[in-house]
C-alpha cells in the first residue's frame, strides 16, 4: 500500500492531541489527520505504533484508505493517522473533512455503537448488510468520497474504548471477504496489546501471559500462521525467501515462549489465551 501525503490540516508529529479529549466542555472533536510517513517518524511512541499497525494490516488486507483514530472518553473520534493507496484512484485524495460531525451520529461503525455492543470488530453485515448501508445517509457519504465497503477494529485500554482502525475499499471494489476478516481477527489481539502497552496500561481483559511485542513483519507472519499458511505460502504472500520466514518464526517462538507453529496457532486462535495443553 503506497502512502500519499495528505496536504490539508496535518498536525505536527510531536503534538499530544492523538490522546487528548476536546478542551472546551461540550465541544465536538475536530478530527485532524497525520500522514502515515510523518507518523512513522514521530517522537511519540503511540503515534509510531499506529503507523506500524496500519502498515501491518494493509500488508495483509488491501484497501483504498486506512485510518487509525484515537477515541475520546466520550467515544468520539479525535485525530487519526492516515494511509492511502493512491494507486487505485490517483485523481482522488481524502482530506481532513472526510469524517467530521455530524457524520459520527449516523455512522453504524462509530465507537459509541461499538462500545455499547462490546464489539472488537464490525463489518458491513453488522451495519445491516451492503444494500442497507449503501442506501443510508452514511453510505451516501462514503459514496461521495469514492468509497463503498468498510470494516472497523476497536481497541480498549484502562477500562474504555481508546482507538479504532477503519478500513475502506474504493467504490466498485469487492467487499472484505471471510479470509480477510479472519486475518483481521487474528491480528487484533497483537495490535490491542501493543497499543495498550504504548499507553502505559493493560487492555481490558488482558490475556495472561500477555501477548509479546512483535515487529510489523513478525505480526504479519504470525497472522498468516494463525490462518494455517505454510512457510512457502507465507514467503509468497510477503515476497520473501522461505529462510527469512523461518528466521521470523524463530524470533516469534522465542517471544511467545513456544516451540512450534501448532502451539502458536492455538495461542493466536484463542485470542491470546493459552490453550489447554498447548505447552505440553
Amino acid at each position: 500500500m503506497t502512502a500519499r501525503t495528505v496536504q490539508p490540516t496535518a498536525i505536527p508529529v510531536s503534538a499530544p492531541s492523538m490522546l487528548e479529549a476536546p478542551s472546551a466542555p461540550g465541544a465536538l472533536p475536530q478530527p485532524r489527520l497525520v500522514p502515515h510517513d510523518e507518523a512513522k517518524r514521530s517522537p511519540v511512541r503511540v503515534v509510531r505504533l499506529t503507523a506500524q499497525a496500519l502498515s501491518t494490516i494493509t500488508g495483509l488486507v488491501h484497501c483504498r484508505l486506512a485510518l487509525f483514530w484515537s477515541v475520546t472518553p466520550r467515544s468520539e473520534v479525535a485525530d487519526a493517522v492516515v494511509l492511502e493507496d493512491a494507486s487505485q484512484d490517483p485523481a482522488t485524495s481524502v482530506d481532513a473533512g472526510f469524517y467530521r460531525p455530524p457524520v459520527q451520529s449516523v455512522d453504524p461503525f462509530a465507537p459509541r455503537r461499538a462500545a455499547r455492543m462490546g464489539a472488537s470488530l464490525l463489518t458491513v453485515d453488522d451495519a445491516g448488510g451492503a444494500l442497507r448501508l449503501a442506501n443510508s445517509a452514511y453510505g451516501r457519504h462514503l459514496d461521495r468520497a469514492g468509497l463503498e465497503h468498510q470494516v472497523a477494529l476497536y481497541f480498549r485500554a484502562a477500562g474504555g474504548l481508546r482507538a479504532m482502525i477503519a478500513l475502506f475499499r474504493a467504490r466498485g471494489a469487492p467487499d472484505f471477504d471471510r479470509d480477510e476478516i479472519r486475518a483481521l481477527r487474528q491480528l487484533h489481539p497483537l495490535i490491542a496489546h501493543a497499543y495498550a502497552s504504548s499507553l502505559g496500561s493493560n487492555p481490558a481483559g488482558a490475556p495472561s501471559p500477555p501477548m509479546p511485542a512483535l515487529t510489523p513483519r513478525e505480526a504479519e507472519v504470525a497472522a498468516l500462521i494463525a490462518l494455517g499458511a505454510s512457510n512457502a505460502e507465507i514467503a509468497t504472500a510477503l515476497t520473501v525467501e522461505q529462510a527469512t520466514v523461518k528466521a521470523h518464526l524463530s524470533q516469534i517462538y522465542a517471544k511467545f515462549g513456544l516451540r512450534s507453529r501448532t502451539q502458536l496457532a492455538l495461542r493466536l486462535n484463542t485470542g491470546g489465551q493459552q490453550a489447554p495443553g498447548a505447552l505440553r
